[in-house]
C-alpha cells in the first residue's frame, strides 16, 4: 500500500526536483560569473567591512593611557580656549592632526570617541587603497579584494584605531594613495600626498628614499615635484602660527620629539637593539647609530639602483624595494616605537599578494608588530624580546634576497613574475614601466634613443 502512494505521488515531484535542479544551476552559474565584479566580490567586500567594523566596534570602549596623559589634557584645552590654544606650546603633535581635535571640541563632539571613529574611518580608505595596489600590481580584481579584506582585518591597523585610538592609518592612508597617483603617472598629487603624510607622522621619511628612486628611472617625476613635500608642511603650520605660537618652533616640531625618548635605545620596536641591549649606553651609541644607518642605507640605496639599472624598475620591484627599505631603516635607527613599523605590515601584504609563495611575510610582521602592541598596552612580556628581534632580522634577509633575484633577467623570474611583467605590458598605458632612457636603450636598441619612457 505504501509502495503504491509513492508511485502516485512521484510524477508530481518530478517536475519540482527538475526546476530545483534548475534553480541551483542558475544560481551557481550567477555566483560563479567570470566577469569584471562578481557575486563572490560583493559578498567578499561585504563579509569584509562588517566584519572589520564589528571587531572595531568591540574595542570602542578601551582607554588608553595616550588619551589619559596625552590626548585629554590637550583637547581640555581646546575646548577651554578655542583656536587660540594652538599658539600654545603644550602638544608635541604636528598641528595638521591637532586641528582635527580642534575641529572635534568645536562642534561638542565626545572627543575620545570621535578621535577613534575618525582612525577607523581612515582605515576603510587605507583599506580600500590597497585593495586598488594589489590590482593594479597583479591586474586580478580578486586580489584586490583579498587586499582589501586583509589590510581591514589585520590585527595591528584594527587595534592602532579602535583600541589604541592611534592616528597612523591617517598617514598611511597618505603614502597609498601617493603610490597609487605615482603609478598611474600622476606625480603632481602624488607628490603632494606625501607632503600631506609628513605633515602628519616623521615616519614618512622611511620611505623618501623610495621616491628618490622612482624620479631616478620615471621621467613623469621631476625633481622639482619634490619640493612640494616641505611645502604642503609649511602650508599646514599657518594656521598655529597665526594662532600666536613661534614659526621656528612649528618648523621644528619634528626635531623636539626626536628628543623625547632617548634613554632607550628601542621602545617596543623589535630592531637590533632588541637584539644587543646597550641602553646603558644609550647617551653614546644613540647619535651613533643614527649615523650607522645613514650609513647602512647609503649602501642598500646604491646597491639597488644599480640592480635596477641593469634590470628596470617594474611597480612590482619598487614595491620591494619599499617593503625593504621601511625594514632597514627602523631595524638600525635608534629610539624607535613599537608603531613604526605600521607602514611596513601593509606593504608586507600587498608584497605577498604580488608574490604569494612569500605569505609568511605579511604573517610574521604583523604576528611581531602585534606582540609589540601587547608588551606596551597590556604589559605581556612573555615572550623574549630579542627572541622577535631576530625574527625581524630574518625577515629583512629573505626579503633582501627576494629583491636581488628578481632584479636579476626576466629569464630568471619565476613564472609568476613573468605572468605579472606580460600583465604590464599588456596594460602599458596604465601600468608603465618606469626606466630610466639609458636601459631603455640599452634593452631595445639604438633606435629607442628617441622615445621618452
Amino acid at each position: 500500500m505504501q509502495c503504491i502512494r509513492l508511485a502516485a505521488v512521484y510524477p508530481a515531484c518530478v517536475p519540482l526536483q527538475k526546476r530545483g535542479r534548475g534553480m541551483d544551476r542558475f544560481l551557481r552559474r550567477v555566483i560563479l560569473k567570470n566577469d569584471s565584479v562578481n557575486v563572490i566580490h560583493v559578498c567578499g567586500l561585504v563579509l569584509f567591512t562588517v566584519t572589520g567594523l564589528a571587531l572595531r566596534f568591540c574595542m570602542l570602549p578601551y582607554t588608553s593611557g595616550d588619551w589619559t596623559f596625552y590626548l585629554k589634557p590637550w583637547t581640555d584645552r581646546l575646548a577651554a580656549e578655542g583656536f587660540s590654544a594652538l599658539g600654545g606650546d603644550f602638544y608635541n603633535y604636528t598641528p595638521l592632526y591637532m586641528y582635527v581635535l580642534y575641529l572635534f571640541t568645536a562642534l561638542g563632539l565626545p572627543v575620545w570617541t570621535s578621535v577613534k571613529i575618525f582612525s577607523i574611518g581612515f582605515d576603510v580608505v587605507l583599506a580600500v587603497l590597497a585593495g586598488l595596489l594589489a590590482c593594479q600590481l597583479t591586474g586580478r580584481k580578486g586580489l584586490g579584494i583579498v587586499g582589501y579584506g586583509a589590510v581591514l582585518l589585520a590585527p595591528t591597523v584594527a587595534a592602532n584605531s579602535a583600541l589604541w585610538g592611534q592616528c597612523d592609518s591617517i598617514y598611511a592612508a597618505c603614502i597609498f594613495a601617493c603610490f597609487y597617483q605615482l603609478l598611474r603617472g600622476r606625480t603632481n598629487s602624488g607628490t603632494v600626498l606625501f607632503g600631506v603624510a609628513f605633515a602628519l607622522k616623521l615616519q614618512t621619511l622611511f620611505l623618501l628614499p623610495v621616491l628618490l628612486v622612482v624620479w631616478l628611472f620615471d621621467n613623469r617625476l621631476k625633481l622639482w615635484q619634490l619640493l612640494y613635500i616641505p611645502g604642503v608642511y609649511v602650508l599646514s603650520v599657518i594656521p598655529a602660527w597665526l594662532a600666536g605660537r613661534p614659526l621656528t618652533e612649528l618648523l621644528t616640531v619634528y626635531i623636539d620629539q626626536s628628543s623625547y625618548y632617548t634613554g632607550q635605545l628601542t621602545m617596543n620596536f623589535p630592531n637590533i637593539y632588541a637584539v644587543l641591549g646597550g641602553d646603558r649606553l644609550a647617551e653614546y651609541l644613540g647619535g651613533a647609530a643614527i649615523w650607522f644607518t645613514l650609513g647602512v642605507l647609503t649602501l642598500v640605496g646604491l646597491a639597488a639602483i644599480r640592480l635596477l639599472q641593469t634590470s628596470g624598475a617594474t611597480p612590482q620591484r619598487i614595491l620591494t624595494l619599499a617593503l625593504l627599505l621601511s625594514l632597514v631603516i627602523p631595524f638600525f635607527l635608534p629610539y624607535m616605537h613599537d608603531r613604526y613599523g605600521y607602514v611596513t605590515d601593509l606593504l608586507a601584504i600587498l608584497f605577498a599578494l604580488c608574490f604569494p609563495k612569500k605569505f609568511y611575510v605579511p604573517v610574521v610582521m604583523v604576528s611581531l608588530s602585534f606582540i609589540c602592541y601587547m608588551r606596551y598596552l597590556a604589559n605581556e612580556k612573555s615572550i623574549p624580546f630579542y627572541l622577535l628581534g631576530a625574527a625581524y632580522l630574518a625577515i629583512i634577509l629573505l626579503v633582501a634576497a627576494h629583491f636581488y633575484r628578481q632584479c636579476q633577467t626576466p629569464e630568471n623570474f619565476s613564472g609568476q613574475d613573468l605572468k605579472i611583467c606580460e600583465k604590464l605590458s599588456e596594460e602599458a598605458p596604465k601600468l608603465p614601466v618606469m626606466q630610466s632612457d639609458a636601459v631603455t636603450a640599452q634593452q631595445q636598441g639604438p633606435a629607442a634613443q628617441d622615445l621618452e619612457v
